[in-house]
């Protein structure tokens, strides 16, 4: 937990959800700061505040995905969280960066870690913003199929286990490996580990 109280801006369009939400972080010890409209959300974290946002994903005014859009390159690592979560828009959310996805009603032993790794990882973003514009570029050069293999591979699985996850065979799945480490400039899988934490994918 960090020593001092970490600002958390909380973006959803149902104030009994701000509601809840506020009162969960405020028992972690951080302080909330709540939005139901996203813009304005948006202008609070561009004004620098917040050290991690929970956001939405359904809003009527702004999408979270727009949202997200708005404040990429900042470094204010996002958590959504949401009840109607469609498989594309989380690949899309989490391959533009996000933390991590959360499913609504949110419980209080899943928030609270998915806020303390999220500020770590923008301590590590504020820490070091050209190793992580570095592994940004890094990541971006993957194909899609690349990444969808990269951001399994990372959570130790075997190349059968990943195989058996996407639908597709071993011997795919090896060759994905080698392309992988060659574009990430990987000497072995512990870089590979390594560029993950970076990324805040492990």
């Amino acid at each position: 937990m960090p020593e001092r109280r970490a600002e958390i801006v909380v973006v959803d369009d149902d104030r009994s959800v701000l509601k809840a939400m506020s009162r969960q972080i405020s028992l972690m010890g951080h302080r909330p700061v709540v939005f139901d409209d996203p813009r304005q959300g948006v202008c609070h974290v561009r004004e620098g505040n917040g050290d991690c946002l929970l956001l939405d994903l359904q809003m009527p005014d702004a999408s979270g995905l727009d949202v997200q859009d708005m404040l990429s390159g900042l470094p204010v690592p996002i958590v959504f969280v949401s009840g109607f979560a469609t498989i594309p828009a989380t690949v899309q959310a989490m391959q533009n960066g996000a933390v991590t996805f959360l499913e609504k009603p949110v419980e209080y032993a899943e928030l609270e870690l998915a806020i303390e790794t999220a500020l770590k990882k923008g301590a590590d973003l504020r820490a070091n913003p050209d190793d992580q514009s570095a592994a940004d570029e890094l990541l971006a050069s993957l194909t899609e199929r690349q990444k969808d293999v990269f951001r399994i591979l990372v959570t130790g699985v075997t190349n059968k286990e990943i195989a058996q996850e996407l639908g597709i065979g071993e011997r795919t799945v090896k060759a994905h490996r080698h392309a992988i480490m060659e574009r990430l400039e990987a000497d072995s899988i512990a870089d590979i580990y390594r560029l993950a934490a970076r990324l805040g994918l492990n």
